[in-house]
């Protein structure tokens, strides 16, 4: 971007000077014309608004990110596109970032928690509303008042960045930064809200002992991705044993065994009280190396000579005494052998007494005659078991019981939300949809798409809600095993909750692994089903429906009634032959206007940013121009907030 300061970004925000640039682009203090006041100007790199799919992501954004509000929260104003730019318009936040802290040396211990604690503050409420960060380390920390243990100020920065970027048709690598990436997204790529309390581990990890915990900044990215999969951190010297405790519940490898961003503050607040006025730790450079993670197996030696009586078992490990030992910095796995059974009757002598014994004809014949029952018995053992285990081989996997396991919430541009989880008990597998809400009502149809091994299960719904069979000759969108589940009016105090069950064995769920696939892929293939972008349906609006245009003529004469049709855009672009509102404003309205009001016609409203020159009905649905003036209107639909569009109105005899 060449454009010579000041420029204009948008219709309402002047550039005036440049004051950052990452990887993701360059950041400039702006002025906000409309409220007067100050605010950064986030520009992303010029090439990305080739990318079309990254274009249309940045837009259907714009509505979570500028709901996300909270004080440990860079306030995201306005998301823009003008002129071929993609630009983020932020609070201006100001203080230095906590990379610029730590480039002055290792943090108090108390310090560093207090920052801890505020920026989970603001993950767990980002977390609960869907939005996961994927890029927490020191550089998106701004610290507006950095050294006060009661109140740093934290500042978390560039909310849905890495989102937006992560999902680019021309990303060829996980985005976010390799030091802070957790295993579960390096290996699996799986996205969840326990990435972000990963990457602040790795984070207040750096912030006490001054060094990463898995290689130098400026190691190869493959390599310190290797050391996030297969090595511990070093213990850091000094530290308190309740902060590395924290520390090292923020690494687990195992998302499950992971601290949540809610554990996380409690814990801080517990332990930061025993270590305020300690002193930051001095850490000699390049001293914590990361190690792998081994495992030793007991060895194990049975040395008898002969004609020696054995009278001694191997010992076993006692795992309790490890803890003696202190804090391995390599994290070794001790696994004990099983035991050996010797068991010799004392006093028995080896050798002699064994040979007479066996030289008699008689007890020869014993030993044969018991061997041949003792190989008939394991025969019939063999078929009567082998025949039962070919059996469940020829119907399925063993379907085990107690099984349980659910997904992130999923939250689409019209404010839906959905929650599926799924348990196996008695063989069956239940498979459970929570939707909700974000704010205002939505109501509707919405498609979910539910498979077996081989074919459709034979599902049996609850009651809940309204659910038939997909249907495409309806909907004109193909979705193979796809049920259509009708919600009646969601409101954001509430939720509907539905249920379907089906044998487990039908979908191969034999363990924890197996469920957790199927799960997913449930979603994947429901994703797929309503993104088809060659589909021109605008059937199931709750979850299809992408974002919308004002479409209205450039030029109006003063006096005169303002057209404005509202267009949507779908998985395969913008519907000009289905307007989802036209004004004037009637008392039919079309069904996606339904839908994703939840029938509540006072949740659309136009809005306008023209200083009185445009009147706008009390009830939102109509605009007049009033006088000349160059200003533009928007609109506010259900949970979609509509672009302003430019409009000039010219005096009468003009």
């Amino acid at each position: 971007m060449n454009a010579v300061l000041p420029f204009d970004f948008g219709s309402s925000y002047q550039a005036i000077r440049k004051i950052g640039q990452g990887s993701s682009g360059r950041v400039f203090e702006g002025i906000d014309r409309v409220r007067g006041d100050h605010v950064a100007i986030k520009i992303l790199r010029s090439n990305l608004d080739d990318d079309a799919q990254l274009v249309q992501r940045f837009v259907n954004e714009r509505r979570t990110l500028t709901e996300l509000a909270h004080p440990r929260i860079v306030a995201v104003r306005d998301l823009i596109v003008d002129q071929g730019l993609l630009g983020i318009v932020m609070e201006l936040a100001s203080g230095p970032t906590l990379s610029e802290q730590l480039a002055e040396g290792p943090m108090a211990p108390a310090d560093a928690l207090a920052v801890v604690r505020q920026v989970a503050e603001a993950l767990s409420y980002a977390h609960d509303r869907g939005v996961v960060h994927r890029d927490i380390k020191p550089d998106n920390v701004i610290l507006t008042n950095p050294g006060s243990v009661s109140d740093p100020g934290v500042k978390v920065a560039d909310f849905g960045i890495a989102k937006i970027l992560g999902e680019s048709s021309t990303a060829t690598h996980l985005v976010g930064t390799a030091h802070y990436l957790s295993p579960e997204l390096i290996r699996d790529n799986v996205l969840s809200p326990s990435v972000d309390v990963y990457a602040l581990g790795v984070t207040l990890y750096q912030m006490v002992s001054g060094q990463l915990p898995f290689g130098a900044g400026n190691d190869n990215s493959f390599a310190v991705a290797h050391r996030h999969l297969h090595s511990t951190p070093a213990v850091i010297p000094g530290l308190d044993d309740q902060v590395w405790g924290l520390i090292s519940g923020m690494l687990a490898k195992n998302p499950a065994d992971r601290l949540s961003d809610d554990d996380v503050v409690s814990l801080v607040d517990d332990i930061i009280v025993g270590i305020e006025g300690q002193p930051p730790l001095t850490v000699p450079e390049g001293t914590l190396v990361p190690h792998a993670m081994t495992m030793l197996r007991q060895s194990t030696s049975l040395a008898a000579a002969e004609g020696n009586e054995i009278d001694d078992e191997p010992a076993s490990i006692d795992l309790e005494n490890l803890h003696t030992l202190g804090r391995s910095a390599s994290a070794t796995i001790l696994k004990a052998s099983p035991e050996l059974d010797s068991e010799i009757p004392d006093g028995s002598p080896v050798g002699e007494e064994t040979e007479k014994w066996w030289s008699s004809r008689k007890h020869r014949i014993v030993v044969y005659a018991a061997g041949v029952l003792i190989i008939a018995a394991a025969v019939i053992i063999w078929m009567v078991i082998g025949g039962n285990s070919r059996g469940d081989e020829k119907h399925g996997p063993k379907v085990v019981n107690g099984l349980s396991a659910s997904l992130p919430m999923q939250v689409y541009p019209s404010g839906l939300n959905v929650s599926r989880a799924a348990t196996v008990s008695s063989g069956t597998l239940t498979y459970t949809l929570t939707y909700r809400t974000i704010k205002q009502p939505l109501s509707g149809d919405v498609l979910e798409v539910v498979t077996s091994t081989h074919s459709c299960p034979d599902a049996t719904w609850d009651d809940a809600a309204k659910v038939v069979p997909h249907s495409p000759a309806l909907t004109s969108i193909d979705a193979d095993c796809g049920w259509t589940i009708t919600l009646k009016t969601l409101l954001q105090e509430g939720s509907v909750t539905v249920t379907a069950k089906f044998p487990a064995k039908e979908a191969a769920i034999s363990d924890q692994a197996s469920l957790e696939t199927w799960l997913q892929n449930q979603q994947q293939v429901t994703d797929k089903a309503l993104n088809n972008d060659a589909a021109t349906s605008t059937a199931y609006s709750l979850q299809r429906l992408q974002t919308m245009r004002i479409k209205m003529p450039s030029r109006v004469r003063e006096g005169a009634a303002i057209p404005v049709t509202i267009l949507g855009t779908w998985p395969g672009g913008e519907n000009e032959m289905t307007p989802i509102y036209t004004t004037p404003f009637n008392s039919n309205p079309t069904s996606i206007l339904t839908d994703i009001t939840g029938g509540k016609l006072e949740n659309v409203r136009l809005t306008d940013r023209c200083s009185g020159a445009v009147s706008i009905t009390p009830d939102g649905h109509d605009a007049s121009a009033l006088h000349p003036a160059s200003c533009s209107i928007g609109a506010e639909i259900g949970n979609y907030q509509v672009q302003e569009s430019p409009i000039t109105i010219v005096a009468g005899g003009s």
